[in-house]
């Protein structure tokens, strides 16, 4: 039997999102200490649920919904974390490349 899509159940969908979208608002926010990664999190979370097979989600929504929201949150820290670690070591470069064309042997 081919599972049927959770956008096929858009009572069923607006249920569990009137259940637990706020809770996982609060989770997202309490890992990342921003409301604005917090609702990108959820928003991607709820784009994953509606498109997953709802018997996938289903026997275990709120445990699904959580752990796709602390990844969704996770990968956001680690992509800004590389972000910075990579302007920090331009920075450097430039920084580094700059003193070496300053001091010239024998000026």
């Amino acid at each position: 039997m081919i599972s049927q899509p959770v956008s096929e159940s858009p009572d069923w969908t607006a249920e569990m999102a009137r259940r637990h979208d706020q809770p996982l608002r609060r989770y997202a926010y309490s890992l990342c200490r921003n409301w604005d990664v917090a609702g990108d999190a959820v928003q991607n979370t709820w784009l994953r649920f509606y498109r997953a097979a709802r018997s996938e989600v289903e026997p275990k929504i709120r445990a699904w919904l959580f752990l796709v929201c602390r990844r969704q949150v996770v990968d956001y820290l680690r992509r800004k974390g590389r972000m910075l670690t990579d302007n920090i070591d331009d920075g450097i470069a430039g920084a580094d490349a700059a003193s070496s064309s300053a001091i010239s042997p024998g000026t």
